[in-house]
């Protein structure tokens, strides 16, 4: 009696197109995430009233920060959206 097994891919197998998307996947979101980190800082070397004038609170900066599609006037002062 024989018993079959489905192949099973190996990583290294992958095709080299499907592999470039892989990084390129990965250098997108490393980009991202430093475009985030350039934000942040530059957020919180802001003084209390230029932030108030942009309408973000000290509280709100870190999620400011993580959704860059959100309008900062709509965070409440604990980072939350309003309405």
């Amino acid at each position: 009696m024989s018993t079959t097994h489905p192949a099973i891919e190996a990583p290294w197998s992958i095709l080299p197109g499907e592999r470039n998307s892989f990084f390129r996947q990965c250098w997108r979101a490393l980009q991202e995430r430093l475009k985030r980190q350039k934000l942040r800082a530059a957020l919180y070397e802001l003084n209390d009233a230029d932030r108030k004038d942009m309408g973000i609170s000290r509280g709100a900066i870190e999620y400011v920060a993580s959704n860059p599609s959100v309008e900062p006037r709509d965070v409440r002062a604990d980072g939350l959206r309003s309405g």
